[in-house]
């Protein structure tokens, strides 16, 4: 029983675990080794950069999955998103979307993905697989992770993204 639990945290944090350790050696190597050119300085400096943001979206990532006992299912394949719950469910396409909303308690949030092909499409941000969305919707201009990461935390609807009116 513990091993299980023990194994299911190792999977969770695994991701960022590796970021921060890539992450504190590269900070060591810079600090250690200062007679480095000016280039090789700017060169770690942008690595450094990617890592931090890989950092946070992992850890948002890890939070989000960590959470995952909503119920049904999400799906994410080719600019589809699908969503199989108990009672209901249903495909949007990227491109049909025209708002993204994070609404409810707490510890109800929902998704609620607005699109023109028909009522909108309501997902737990509990359930499995959820997780994909904040990368699959931080695609949507103006959209990034930790915006819809300070959404699901918020106790009011907030909107995430809104298609720009042409």
């Amino acid at each position: 029983m513990i091993q299980d639990s023990a194994g299911r945290l190792i999977r969770l944090w695994a991701e960022p675990l590796v970021a921060v350790t890539l992450l504190i050696m590269l900070i060591t190597f810079m600090i250690n080794d200062l007679r480095v050119s000016g280039w090789f300085i700017a060169l770690a400096s942008i690595v450094g950069l990617a890592l931090m943001v890989w950092v946070v979206n992992a850890i948002a990532r890890a939070r989000l999955r960590s959470t995952s006992d909503g119920k049904g299912v999400v799906l994410i394949d080719e600019g589809r998103i699908g969503h199989f719950g108990p009672d209901v469910g249903g495909f949007v396409d990227i491109d049909a979307l025209s708002r993204v909303q994070v609404a409810g308690a707490t510890d109800a949030r929902t998704w609620i993905l607005t699109h023109l092909d028909g009522p909108p499409l309501s997902i737990p941000t509990r359930a499995r697989d959820a997780d994909q969305l904040v990368d699959f919707l931080a695609s949507l201009d103006g959209v990034s992770p930790l915006r819809i990461h300070a959404a699901i935390a918020s106790e009011e609807t907030e909107t995430v993204w809104q298609r720009e009116e042409t």
